[in-house]
């Protein structure tokens, strides 16, 4: 997300007059990339905490 941030504020240093659609587009790119990570995570707890497997294989 650095690079990121880093790579927009070089934008709208360079192109002050789009700065909203820069920012939009910041915002877009840096939710999609951390939702796999949230689902990922989602999908952690629910296999830790309510695993559907362990009654079919036990454990």
């Amino acid at each position: 997300m650095g690079i990121v941030a880093a790579s927009a504020v070089s934008s709208v240093a360079r192109q002050p007059e789009s700065r909203d659609e820069i920012k939009s587009t910041m915002l877009i790119g840096i939710a999609m990339s951390e939702s796999p990570a949230i689902y990922s995570l989602v999908i952690a707890i629910i296999l830790i905490y309510a695993n559907p497997l362990l009654k079919h294989f036990g454990s």
